[in-house]
């Protein structure tokens, strides 16, 4: 029995010797990769900051070959890898960085993985384009030639039949087609309006665009849409100089409801010309039309001395469901200038559909002056509500007024004046519905405050406490700083008081800030920091407050003059200060991406070494290394190319490409995978997986800085102030290396800090660390004495008994004689030396070059974007300067005059120099 046993295992043994070796070494795993395949970095609690920041709604996008994919946390397909492209097409506004178009184009990286837009993102598959949720459901199949991001719920879509470029719509909420993009034909020339983009809108006013995504031509606005029927006549604004004609092309639309049916009677026209400033023609059901007229414009003689006349232009009126609401009849004279060109303008007439309301230009039509189009307000009858009078004219939507010039009033919807704005301080309304009553210089600040008016309400506030010789805007808690006696203190738009009038100054930017409104407060010398309703966030004893990144502000010390930082998102201090310098010093998008990432900032250590460093601990979270910048996608990459998240730890090695792999989490634990090794269709890789190598680093010593002095005079002390030298090692991370634990050698013999310099030229200094060399750096001892050379310093140069004097203009400094002594003296360094050539020098005035366009005979010295090198001679009694690299230049007074306003030139002269070419040197205290 014993015997048949062993022979029964033997035969099992050699049954699992011939199956295949995958399914042999296959270990346990969640189903959706093998356990050997995954890298364990470590624990989810040490990667929280890491998987927020790198999974847009749970996935991450990854590549598979030369297809994409979404992937979450676990390893599990949200969309699997056959989309050609996924990304996000749109325009998009930012304060700090004006219009940008998405994907493409030089945009700065965002913080975080940033997939979705509002929730959806388009995607290629097969060449044509649909749009994916964020459950990676295609709730628009990839059936089309471009698809728009939601506009109210409604996409657009497009197809290209027979090279023309038809639109239609797609009803996110009926999962259906409302328009098949067969019917509405963008014309010749304008198939860029189809595209997954579109083309951003122009607009009225800035008030009227909002941070992030921008609508755009043919989305739905308020309900509606416009769309075009392919029908385009051109016409030309006829001036009486062909030079001032200007051809429009007006394009023929209509109006469309979310189920696809059209509203307007007929098809109407429009002019798509680019205008600088033009509203969009459409909102809600209405449409601002335009003909053209052929009433003669005249405008009275320019500038040029001749009448502007226009025999024919276009004119603007508003259609809706029932045809024609505003005749054609509105247009906004003559505009531009006679060197740049005149223009018509239009009447760009802005709907505001909710009040059946529009704001549009009026002009005259006969002998009227530039500049003489006014602003007013019309209804849809075609019945003036706010006399077209204004200068300026603007809708504030969110206090439902218009805003006009300073010392007009402000009207409310129905045409009214809200009594007493017209004695405001400033043309704007706050924010929150109030001005201030007032005066105000040109900078905009109020010097003067007697009361405040709610815009709203149309009540007047005059209570005391609000009248002073300064005042800020109203916040979201009805709360302004207000200013008495130079001293500030916080009341209510009621007149009591919140915080009392003993603050000396406050910076107020913030204050009606939507997001993070507040105020840095300044008492006795020392700041604080101060939300609005009154609380003291930060009392008033730090040095400095900055505003920075994510809401994480910089806070110094008055006693240290140390660095910390305080997390105003959660109101707390979460770095105290300790810290050398400014943490968070990257403010919104900046060249190498976002400051932060999650309240993690790469930060510089220390002699050209960076780091991570976690805001919200006040700990320095990696080692140091010569990069660390932040990457897309919510990574930090090192002078190693490996990927670090916000954690500090290593996400993917320099091995790993990151656009490939992903991170999987399984039992509280951490590890990064290729994606191709992800369950794909159902099934498992069939095929051993071989991970890359990652080369382990040679350690080694780097040469970061040389040290500041490599000019030496023979007999100058060696010194080697300013040098940085690095050790690396195998895992990359660097120190700094003693430089007291260094020897440097000069034709291998050892000199020592503060020795003399003997020999003279080029010399390669030699620099060891146990007895080994690490690196070397070259000096120049010059064979010269003090006799010879004009030492470095600060000097006022004279020619003829007149001082060499820098005269401003066209942002330049121009050198020329005068009587009156330079405010600053002139900076001359000995840069370099050569045998035969001589010393060579840069000559600089508050810190600007000072040099010579050209080598041609009288160019006039003047400051320079680069340094220039000069040859000086030193004489007995007298110095020379000449061009560096063609000496027989020399700096000279112009005509060898000493007139005031003499230039200062150069002037080719060989041999001994004349008088007017002898400055003398005069040593500044």
């Amino acid at each position: 029995m014993k015997k048949r046993l062993i022979s029964i295992l033997l035969i099992l043994c050699m049954m699992l010797s011939i199956l295949p070796t995958a399914v042999l070494a296959a270990p346990s795993g969640n189903g959706n990769y093998y356990d050997s395949d995954v890298t364990w970095l470590g624990t989810t609690a040490e990667y929280q900051k890491t998987l927020k920041a790198m999974f847009d709604s749970g996935l991450r996008k990854v590549a598979v070959g030369d297809k994409y994919g979404l992937v979450d946390i676990y390893g599990n397909w949200a969309v699997e890898p056959i989309y050609d492209e996924i990304a996000a097409h749109y325009w998009r506004w930012n304060s700090q960085m004006g219009r940008k178009y998405y994907p493409t184009g030089d945009f700065e990286y965002e913080s975080t993985e940033t997939i979705f837009v509002d929730g959806y993102v388009q995607a290629i598959r097969n060449g044509k384009m649909g749009l994916l949720d964020t459950t990676g459901k295609e709730v628009i199949p990839c059936n089309y030639d471009a698809v728009g991001l939601p506009s109210e719920g409604v996409c657009r879509i497009s197809k290209k039949v027979n090279g023309k470029t038809y639109l239609g719509y797609w009803n996110l909420e009926l999962g259906k087609e409302i328009v098949a993009p067969d019917k509405y034909l963008i014309p010749e020339d304008y198939e860029y309006l189809g595209s997954a983009e579109g083309n951003y809108l122009e607009v009225f006013d800035m008030e009227d665009i909002d941070e992030g995504r921008n609508p755009v031509f043919f989305d739905f606005i308020k309900g509606y849409a416009m769309v075009p029927t392919g029908k385009v006549v051109k016409v030309t604004q006829e001036n009486q100089f062909e030079v001032h004609n200007r051809d429009a092309s007006l394009f023929y639309v209509q109006i469309i409801d979310k189920n696809g049916k059209e509203v307007l009677p007929q098809a109407y026209p429009f002019n798509i010309t680019p205008s600088i400033g033009r509203p969009y023609p459409q909102a809600g059901p209405y449409l601002v039309y335009d003909e053209l007229s052929t009433k003669r414009l005249r405008m009275i003689a320019d500038a040029g001395g001749y009448d502007v006349i226009y025999y024919s232009h276009l004119e603007s009126g508003i259609v809706g469901q029932k045809g024609v609401l505003v005749p054609a009849q509105y247009h906004g004279g003559i505009w531009g200038a006679s060197v740049l060109g005149w223009y018509p303008p239009g009447a760009q007439i802005k709907l505001i559909p909710e009040l059946s309301l529009a704001l549009t230009y009026n002009c005259g039509y006969d002998g009227f002056r530039e500049s003489a189009a006014r602003l007013g307000v019309i209804n849809f009858n075609n019945k003036v509500i706010i006399p077209l009078n204004n200068e300026f004219l603007s809708y504030d939507s969110e206090n439902k007024v218009f805003n006009t010039n300073m010392g007009n009033f402000i009207y409310k919807t129905d045409g009214t004046k809200i009594p007493g704005t017209e004695s405001r301080a400033l043309y704007n309304i706050g924010d929150y519905g109030y001005v201030i009553l007032g005066d105000a210089d040109d900078d905009g600040k109020i010097t003067s405050i007697k009361g405040i008016i709610s815009v709203r309400t149309g009540k007047t506030y005059t209570h005391e406490n609000l009248k002073g010789n300064g005042a800020t805007d109203v916040s979201a808690k009805d709360t302004l700083w207000v200013k008495k006696d130079n001293k500030w203190g916080l009341v209510k738009v009621d007149g009591s008081i919140i915080l009392p009038f003993e603050y000396d100054e406050i910076d107020y930017s913030a204050w009606v800030d939507k997001k993070n409104p507040y105020a840095i407060v300044k008492k006795d010398g020392k700041v604080g920091l101060v939300d609005i309703s009154g609380q003291l966030l930060l009392p008033c004893s730090y040095r400095s407050i900055q505003w920075a990144n994510e809401g994480y502000m910089n806070i110094q010390d008055d006693a240290t003059g140390k660095y910390g930082i305080y997390n105003f998102n959660i109101k707390k201090i979460t770095t105290p200060c300790v810290m050398s310098g400014w943490i968070n010093t990257n403010l919104g998008f900046s060249s190498d991406g976002h400051g932060s990432i999650y309240g993690t900032m790469h930060i510089n250590v220390g002699n050209s070494l960076n780091a991570l460093f976690d805001m919200d601990t006040g700990k320095q979270v990696t080692g140091a290394y010569l990069v660390m910048k932040p990457l897309g996608r919510g990574l930090f990459y090192n002078t190693n190319n490996d990927y670090l998240g916000p954690d500090g730890k290593t996400v993917f090695n320099s091995a790993e490409d990151s656009s490939t792999y992903t991170l999987v989490v399984k039992d509280g634990k951490v590890g990064s995978i290729n994606a191709s090794r992800l369950k794909i269709g159902g099934k498992l890789p069939t095929t051993a997986y071989v991970k890359p190598v990652l080369d382990k680093k040679t350690p080694k010593y780097f040469l970061v800085a040389n040290p500041d002095k490599v000019l030496y005079k023979q007999g100058e002390s060696f010194d080697i102030t300013g040098l940085i030298a690095h050790y690396q090692d195998e895992d990359g991370v660097r120190s700094v290396v003693d430089n007291s634990k260094l020897k440097f050698y000069i034709s291998n013999k050892a000199v020592t800090q503060g020795e003399a310099l003997t020999g003279s030229g080029i010399k390669s200094v030699d620099v060891q660390y146990n007895g080994k060399t690490v690196a070397d750096f070259n000096i120049n001892i010059a064979a010269v004495s003090d006799s010879d050379i004009l030492q470095d310093g600060d000097y006022y140069m004279q020619i003829l008994g007149k001082y060499v004097y820098p005269v401003p203009g066209g942002g330049i400094l121009w050198l020329e004689l005068s009587d009156k002594k330079p405010d600053k003296p002139f900076t001359v360094m000995l840069i370099n030396y050569n045998k035969e050539r001589g010393p060579m020098y840069s000559i600089e005035y508050e810190g600007r070059s000072i040099g010579q366009p050209s080598s041609q005979n009288g160019d006039q010295l003047r400051s320079a974007a680069i340094t220039h090198a000069w040859r000086i001679n030193k004489y007995s009694n007298f110095c020379t300067i000449r061009d560096y690299g063609n000496q027989k230049l020399l700096v000279n007074a112009s005509g060898a005059k000493s007139d005031n306003g003499t230039k200062v030139t150069v002037w080719k002269y060989t041999g001994s120099a004349p008088e007017h070419g002898k400055v003398k040197f005069i040593k500044a205290n």
